[in-house]
């Protein structure tokens, strides 16, 4: 996505040919966002960007922005959407909430590293959100991995 200005001015005329020589000046501004980037939006972004005030990441750029939560949101009510965790964000929009000031640019794709989660222990807690540790671990509650 872009913001796109073109300008004419009149550079000199003349009147027994009747021919007129114009500049035309054509600026292009691109939003300065990459797929893969880490991107925080800031909270007091209008427009009802659901994605305000959280981590996201940079999905697809296409005619508009394609966001992914990074953070998405865990316990609560259960009433969470895979819906809630993606945002579209069209080019005016972008520039309407102050461009590069409303969605602070955090980490670039180049700096993280992917890597892909083999397994998930799922944690108990009691009725406090204390985490329930077992026995065998010594009363210590540090996600020690899989045992093999």
């Amino acid at each position: 996505p872009m913001r796109v200005k073109t300008s004419s001015k009149l550079v000199s005329t003349d009147v027994k040919s009747n021919t007129a020589n114009i500049k035309h000046t054509i600026s292009c501004e691109m939003v300065p966002l990459c797929r893969d980037d880490l991107v925080i939006a800031d909270r007091r972004v209008d427009g009802g960007f659901k994605l305000s005030g959280r981590l996201c990441l940079v999905n697809k750029m296409s005619s508009m922005v394609h966001f992914v939560d990074a953070s998405p949101a865990r316990g609560g009510n259960g009433n969470h959407s895979v819906e809630d965790a993606f945002a579209d964000l069209h080019a005016e929009k972008y520039w309407k909430a102050g461009g590069e000031k409303s969605y602070r640019f955090l980490l670039s794709s180049q700096r993280m590293v992917r890597f892909v989660v083999l397994d998930v222990e799922l944690c108990e807690k009691d009725r406090r959100g204390v985490s329930i540790t077992d026995e065998s671990n010594n009363g210590n509650s540090i996600y020690t991995g899989p045992s093999s």
